[in-house]
């Protein structure tokens, strides 16, 4: 029995091994319709670019399954350009059929970057070959070849300005002026004379047209000087660079002194736009006075905050574009700074409230210097507005108060000012009963118009007269007038009050005071009462 089985068993075995191989060899072979291959920005197979000097290009392959196989993806890629490099490709992936527990897709990333240094314009070619395999069988693949035509964009072609006078005229001149270092020299000396020139005609031409209306001349000489200065080292150092590409130097020089020239050209341009923006920002509040004496809400003094604002612009402005042209990534800064800041944000939410508190201030003008403001109920005068505080003397001039914009911002500020128009005052006296208050009126008026400080016109009504209250031991009167200005209204008070009194005193009219009245109920003869039973 046992024999039988093993013959069976072997018989089986033979017969798998057969049947096998040829079920394999009648499975359907890979073709085009079981999968397809993409490139990004491309309408297929073929992908044209343009690449710069350092530049990194990367593209993205797509590969799908679409059969009921399992296939395994690998790539090949070649390149016939020593001024390009393969930055990175797609690693080998195996693909399962679609709606399987496998992904039926990938996608994979190809970067192709030009060397820094790569000198003249040239054209490649870069191929990748896509090979797609069926898992069960590797002799079942099928390739598709991806072609990336790559034209280099070279920063540092040189050969069409090789020798020649301002990179287009041919030096044709005898010797020993035909020589590269002659003919840098020479268009160096064309180029700077040339430019100043031009920047002679330009620069006045400039000023002129933004400066039409402005009364003040030399303000106009002095952006013309400014401008004029700032041209020469930028013309220079133009020149310098084009000087080397005649003499046909090395890329590593054309690219070294190309870099220092590109934070030069941004610290000249920073400091070129500056001066035309606070010469435009100093001309236009110029005229905004010009055309309101009274606008209290832009002028000349405006000019140091648009400055301040127009620094931090520019200077954020210039180091961002310094930082980018070494290649730093400033997307990895931002975001940095973004974290850092809403740190210091959360720490300095304080000084910041301070920092935005002055800028609505000097903005919007709700005060200026020499104003007396009511704060919380008292008076201070302004002396200066800055942006984190605003300087105060309390009324008196006895004191300096600095308080911080955000607290000025948040509190109720009464402007007593007023543009130095007249405020009206109160004063108060108080008459005995039995005063003949017609006779006290009189007096309070007649005293109150011969102040210096009182103001009557058509505009301002005159001393006015009111009781207001009868209290325990007289009769409440008000006297009501205008001041010239809110500074003299405690000066003019004062003063007629040490008036009315002399008045009221030469006229008999009683002001009441508290008085103390005591009276004794018995006689003090020092003898010990009868029912004083304390002992001594």
């Amino acid at each position: 029995m046992r024999e039988k089985l093993l013959v069976f068993a072997l018989l089986s075995a033979f017969m798998l091994s057969i049947v096998l191989p040829l079920a394999a060899d009648g499975e359907d072979a890979i073709d085009e319709n079981d999968f397809y291959v993409s490139i990004s920005d491309s309408d297929g197979h073929h992908v044209k670019k343009t690449i710069g000097n350092g530049q990194t290009e990367t593209w993205n392959i797509y590969v799908v399954n679409v059969s009921d196989k399992y296939l395994e993806i690998s790539y090949k890629t070649t390149t016939d350009n020593k001024d390009i490099t393969i930055e990175g490709k797609p690693g080998p992936m195996m693909l399962g059929p679609q709606g399987g527990d496998i992904d039926s897709s990938t996608t994979g990333q190809f970067s192709l970057k030009v060397d820094p240094y790569a000198k003249d314009k040239a054209e490649f070619v870069s191929t990748m070959t896509v090979k797609v395999a069926n898992v069960a069988d590797n002799t079942d693949f099928q390739e598709v070849t991806l072609v990336f035509d790559i034209t280099v964009n070279s920063q540092y072609q040189t050969s069409g300005m090789y020798n020649k006078f301002m990179g287009f005229f041919e030096n044709d001149l005898p010797e020993p002026f035909n020589t590269p270092i002659f003919t840098m020299l020479v268009s160096i000396i064309l180029w700077i004379v040339i430019f100043t020139f031009l920047m002679r005609l330009i620069i006045p031409i400039l000023a002129t047209i933004l400066d039409k209306t402005t009364p003040d001349i030399d303000d106009k000489e002095q952006f013309e000087r400014a401008l004029f200065h700032l041209s020469i080292p930028l013309i220079i150092i133009m020149s310098i660079n084009q000087g080397l590409m005649i003499v046909g130097a090395s890329n590593e020089i054309i690219a070294s002194v190309s870099a220092l020239s590109n934070v030069l050209y941004i610290i000249i341009g920073a400091l070129f736009i500056w001066r035309l923006y606070a010469f435009i920002v100093a001309s236009l509040l110029k005229k905004f006075e010009e055309v309101d004496e009274n606008n209290t809400v832009i002028d000349s003094s405006l000019l140091p905050l648009f400055k301040m604002i127009g620094k931090i612009i520019l200077s954020i402005a210039s180091i961002s574009l310094i930082l980018g042209s070494f290649g730093v990534d400033l997307q990895g800064i931002l975001i940095s700074a973004g974290v850092v800041s809403l740190g210091i944000t959360l720490g300095a939410q304080n000084v910041l409230s301070q920092f935005f508190s002055g800028l609505v201030i000097l903005i919007t003008r709700p005060f200026k210097a020499g104003d007396f403001l009511k704060i919380n109920d008292k008076v201070y005068v302004v002396k200066k507005v800055k942006v984190m505080f605003t300087e105060f003397t309390s009324w008196e001039n006895d004191s300096k108060i600095t308080m911080p914009n955000n607290v000025v911002t948040a509190s109720t500020v009464h402007n007593m000012t007023e543009n130095g128009l007249p405020v009206k005052q109160y004063v108060y006296f108080t008459v005995a009963y039995g005063t003949d208050l017609d006779k006290a009126r009189d007096i309070m008026i007649e005293t109150c118009k011969k102040n210096p400080l009182v103001v009557e016109d058509e505009k301002h009504e005159g001393p006015g007269f009111r009781c207001t209250n009868m209290l325990d031991s007289g009769i409440e009167l008000r006297l009501s007038y205008y001041a010239k200005t809110f500074d003299d209204t405690s000066s003019s008070a004062g003063q007629i009050r040490q008036a009315v009194y002399k008045a009221f005193c030469e006229n008999g009219i009683e002001i009441p005071y508290n008085r103390l009245q005591i009276d004794i109920l018995s006689d003090v003869s020092g003898e010990k009462r009868p029912d004083d039973i304390v002992a001594d």
